[in-house]
């Protein structure tokens, strides 16, 4: 396939793993291969010095990182041999266009052309390096790096690597779904997501910080917003909570969401086991005690408290009047009990009274 440079076309590339990079004295066409790592560009069909001087062009390394984050510099390099000849240009291509070129004997040495997604730090590159100044999402593609001898032979050598530039997410990735509290036997279900990325960000859950069964994920496909291009990944977990998630009575899940390697963020949540309310009653508690005086209403505070204590019908109209409230209060059989010794007690007490006072007034008329 022609790659397209300014002038027209640097030639055709792919024939598997070799490459056309320049022609001999007599015409043969060189081809780029590889020995041990290091690129080197010769003639298959040359005579033997030809193919010497062929030999005498090797790109020793070309490096691209391979995935850069939107916004960052990204330093492109092209390391090269010579071996003592001269250099006459190196071009540097994204896809099939030439966007900038370094060429020693030309004044400037160098020259950049417009290309989307693409603008070079000039102060920063030369004959090996170049600096893209705050790569965007349309930076992504492949990048090659052709370098040429000078006169006679023109030689031409030619390697390509890939960039991907990625968008991180604005924040973390977050939880929604789950309750403050759990009973063994509920089911726990919650999602997790990771908003405007791209690529969409891989979510993990884990349990107890260990990685969630399959079985008790959630795939969901992400949400790409048409306006921005960016992606939503959605991941639910799902699963009946046991006894062996609680640990001291905790239970925590966590999320994680990666972008290749240069992106790694977590949310957890610590969900707390809900154990039923047992009431206990201590030992000074006696069934038979008397029930809180602040909450029960004393029949002695009536004016006519000697009337209902010789009235037999006593208790009858207590009931009577609890049956007859709006909401109707039920006496236990031990507060019953309690009552009516107390009611006795008194009515006994009130009575001794009743004949001492008697008493002393006699002996006050006599």
């Amino acid at each position: 396939m022609p790659v397209e440079s300014e002038g027209g076309y640097l030639g055709s590339l792919a024939i598997r793993s070799k490459y056309v990079c320049g022609t001999g004295s007599k015409g043969n066409m060189f081809i780029l291969t590889s020995k041990g790592g290091v690129y080197m560009c010769g003639s298959l069909f040359a005579e033997e010095n030809e193919r010497s001087t062929a030999l005498s062009l090797r790109i020793i390394q070309m490096s691209v990182p391979p995935v850069i984050r939107s916004g960052d510099d990204g330093n492109l390099i092209c390391l090269y041999d010579l071996e003592g000849e001269h250099l006459y240009s190196t071009r540097w291509y994204k896809g099939r266009r030439e966007f900038y070129r370094y060429t020693p004997k030309e004044n400037p040495a160098k020259k950049t052309f417009p290309v989307a997604g693409i603008n070079v730090e000039i102060s920063k590159s030369n004959a090996s390096h170049i600096t893209l100044n705050s790569v965007e999402l349309s930076s992504s593609g492949r990048y090659s790096c052709e370098v040429t001898l000078d006169a006679p032979s023109f030689m031409t050598g030619f390697i390509s690597s890939d960039m991907e530039v990625v968008e991180f997410p604005q924040q973390r990735p977050s939880i929604s779904g789950a309750k403050l509290k759990y009973r063994v036997g509920d089911v726990l279900t919650a999602n997790c997501s990771s908003k405007q990325s791209k690529p969409a960000a891989n979510l993990t859950w884990t349990i107890n910080d260990a990685q969630a069964s399959s079985s008790h994920v959630r795939l969901y496909k992400p949400v790409k917003d048409e306006t921005t291009n960016l992606e939503t990944s959605i991941l639910g977990v799902h699963f009946l909570v046991a006894r062996q998630y609680f640990l001291q009575g905790k239970l925590k899940i966590k999320c994680t969401a990666q972008i290749y390697n240069v992106y790694n963020q977590s949310m957890e949540q610590i969900l707390e086991e809900d154990r039923p309310q047992v009431v206990v009653l201590s030992s000074d508690s006696s069934p038979l005690g008397p029930p809180n005086v602040n909450m029960v209403h004393s029949p002695y505070d009536q004016s006519s408290l000697h009337d209902e204590i010789e009235n037999d019908a006593f208790m009858t109209h207590i009931q009577a009047d609890m049956s007859s409230s709006r909401s109707p209060i039920t006496i236990s059989p031990f507060a019953r009990v309690w009552w009516i010794s107390l009611i006795t007690i008194t009515s006994a007490l009130f009575h001794l009274m009743s004949d001492g006072l008697h008493q002393a007034t006699l002996a006050l008329v006599n």
